[in-house]
């Protein structure tokens, strides 16, 4: 929650209270904390700002399972949701098949493979994959997609798509 400082600062802290039984006494006790996480707040809306402005979305691939979530941007499709989880070669075969040119779907489909992924991702340096995204209101436009390992264990993969057609036209 917010917290006003004496100096007009703006905190943001976090608080619990637990209650528990005193074994000797059999009184009832309370404990509370309280911990400034104004720092990791503001991380936190910097990572949401810059994502919903840059990003087409971004989202983690669980490597064993093969389940996507997507978890932040400005991606709109009514299929691919931020609210649930979905089988990530499910996901694939629907955006491929309804936005990318027949000729170029299976091409693409192996490049985002998990097996070609995790492949690439083996060396530890991210793995970018460019195609062409035909949309009916939007045309032709050219994309990014940016996997990586998202942490030591290498059990899940963070993915980011970027319009680049901008840059990409230049």
């Amino acid at each position: 929650y917010p917290f006003r400082t004496a100096s007009e600062e703006i905190m943001e802290i976090h608080s619990s209270f637990h209650m528990i039984q005193n074994p000797n006494t059999g009184d009832v006790e309370g404990i509370s904390y309280s911990q400034d996480i104004t720092k990791r707040k503001n991380n936190e809306t910097i990572i949401s700002r810059i994502a919903e402005e840059n990003c087409d979305y971004i989202g983690i691939i669980n490597a064993a399972n093969k389940m996507l979530s997507i978890n932040n941007g400005t991606w709109d499709c009514e299929e691919i949701r931020t609210d649930k989880n979905m089988a990530y070669d499910d996901a694939v075969n629907m955006l491929v098949d309804h936005y990318v040119e027949p000729e170029n779907c299976k091409d693409l489909k192996d490049k985002v493979s998990i097996g070609q992924i995790t492949d690439m991702l083996k060396d530890n340096k991210p793995y970018f994959v460019f195609y062409d995204f035909t949309d009916e209101q939007s045309g032709k436009l050219r994309k990014q997609i940016k996997f990586d390992w998202l942490n030591e264990e290498k059990n899940e993969i963070l993915i980011i798509q970027m319009d680049i057609t901008e840059a990409y036209v230049r």
